[in-house]
């Protein structure tokens, strides 16, 4: 075991900044449990920008994606973490939650490198690249209407759609097949008003592509580790260490969460969802990860793993101890502070529209 590898993947002539492990190295058992040399590609610090135009008009749109260095890190509640919401208390690092065993349990997580969007999918970018026209997917202006806004009222079967056509627009292969939508031409002759509105078997079942190239959910382990600002985390705090939480996506105080994120306090004098990018980003440059809206993740909810694992998904199958339900993250503008941790999960049925609901996008490469 050498502890963790970096390869360098920068166009000639880039620079090239290499990055350290800070929780893997020769002595760590834990390192060694996971039974492997974990190598990560280095991405160099240079976004990728998505134009696109729609199927139904010529409008363009753009989507900024961010790298993400992959590595290692501790994904969960720690115990003796501020701002837990009560069902959140307990002392047993695995057993936090004594109805749900495992639902936080902190356990150590090895990534590869991948892409994330910068911002929520707006809904600009939403009615582009879903062809929509004249469909009204129930935004309004209560909770927040207009270009810059976030898409919210999504389903996670809306956000896996979006995804594949975004990347049928660019060229790129797509990541998930549903029985009856298995190639390019299926998915791009889908509409809007075709994507089921209540539990569809056949959608719960979606099979996602490990290998493809193409726009698609984050998975939960991603999305915390990108929250929590990757290998640019500045409040890292390790079990059995002292330092600081990342509590929040870009800020760890408490009494000042407002920084970074709109929420139940500071969402006046309209209350809803704002224009995305309104609030500071966190070291990795993302917007709105604490906050705005929640954000769909490709996982079923269910139990953590107890230990060491390689780039996670689907912790418990499809029947959680809530049945079946997919992962949603961040919080939204009417959350009280304890929402907004990186390490706060919730979840919704796939089918749900809800106004309180988006995603954004990542890419393996």
């Amino acid at each position: 075991w050498n502890g963790t590898k970096w390869i360098q993947q920068c166009p000639s002539g880039e620079p090239f900044v290499p990055h350290y492990d800070p929780y893997c190295d020769e002595n760590d058992q834990v390192c060694k449990d996971l039974k492997t040399d974990f190598t990560a590609i280095v991405l160099c610090d240079v976004d990728r920008i998505v134009a696109v135009s729609g199927t139904a008009t010529a409008t363009e749109v753009k989507i900024t994606m961010k790298p993400v260095t992959g590595g290692v890190f501790y994904m969960g509640v720690q115990c003796d973490e501020p701002a837990k919401p009560n069902y959140e208390s307990g002392n047993l690092l695995c057993n936090v939650l004594e109805l749900y065993p495992g639902i936080n349990t902190v356990h150590k997580v090895a990534l590869n490198s991948f892409y994330m969007s910068k911002t929520e999918i707006t809904q600009k970018q939403f009615k582009t690249v879903m062809g929509i026209e004249n469909t009204d997917p129930a935004w309004n202006s209560t909770i927040g209407i207009g270009d810059d806004y976030p898409a919210y009222n999504v389903s996670w079967y809306d956000a896996i759609a979006f995804c594949n056509k975004l990347s049928i627009l660019e060229g790129r292969d797509i990541c998930y097949t549903v029985e009856g939508l298995t190639s390019k031409a299926d998915w791009e002759s889908l509409t809007y008003n075709a994507i089921p509105k209540e539990s569809s078997s056949k959608w719960d079942a979606a099979v996602p592509d490990r290998n493809a190239n193409g726009y698609r959910l984050p998975t939960e382990a991603e999305w915390e580790y990108a929250a929590r600002g990757g290998q640019k985390n500045k409040y890292t705090r390790t079990l059995g260490t002292s330092g600081n939480y990342c509590l929040y996506s870009g800020n760890n105080d408490i009494n000042d969460i407002g920084k970074v994120a709109w929420y139940n306090k500071n969402n006046s004098p309209t209350f809803g969802a704002k224009p995305v990018a309104t609030k500071l980003p966190n070291e990795l440059g993302l917007y709105d990860m604490s906050g705005n809206i929640f954000e769909w993740c490709w996982d079923w909810y269910g139990a953590y793993h107890d230990c060491c694992v390689n780039n996670p998904d689907d912790p418990e199958g499809k029947y959680s101890y809530l049945g079946p339900i997919r992962v949603n993250r961040g919080g939204h503008y009417g959350s009280a502070e304890s929402y907004y941790r990186v390490s706060y999960r919730s979840s919704y049925t796939p089918y749900t529209r809800n106004t309180n609901i988006g995603f954004r996008v990542a890419a393996s490469e």
